[in-house]
């Protein structure tokens, strides 16, 4: 990991939107910031959205503990009937899910946008 990616500060974004919430975090998702990134997930879960998608696009590094704690949420949307994807894997990352079986088990998309379009296709017009 480069001197400005160790820098990097942890952030975690999520938007609300017709019906769904996208998550954009930044920074490294390992030991040091998990906590912060649990209890933000369990706050969207609260009251959970029909899907939550979390971008991954500008995560520069993931521990295998941030990669658990991203199986744990999945869990935890499907005991509430909440869909989750996840998208922007780096070319590293998304390899790990492959060899692992992860993306098995997560639904993949490329970036937000195609996440997005995706999960509106699922849940249709609300009338």
């Amino acid at each position: 990991m480069s001197q400005e990616q160790a820098v990097q500060a942890f952030t975690f974004n999520p938007k609300s939107l017709d019906g769904m919430v996208s998550v954009t975090m930044t920074g490294s998702l390992s030991e040091d910031n998990n906590n912060k990134a649990k209890d933000e997930f369990l706050k969207i879960l609260k009251d959970p959205p029909k899907k939550l998608v979390v971008d991954l696009s500008r995560i520069d590094y993931i521990s295998s503990s941030g990669i658990a704690l991203l199986v744990s949420i999945l869990c935890r949307c499907r005991q509430m009937n909440c869909a989750m994807s996840i998208c922007g894997l780096r070319t590293d990352t998304h390899e790990l899910f492959r060899l692992t079986r992860l993306n098995q088990v997560f639904e993949i998309f490329e970036n937000l946008a195609a996440a997005i379009k995706a999960a509106r296709q699922d849940t249709g017009p609300k009338g």
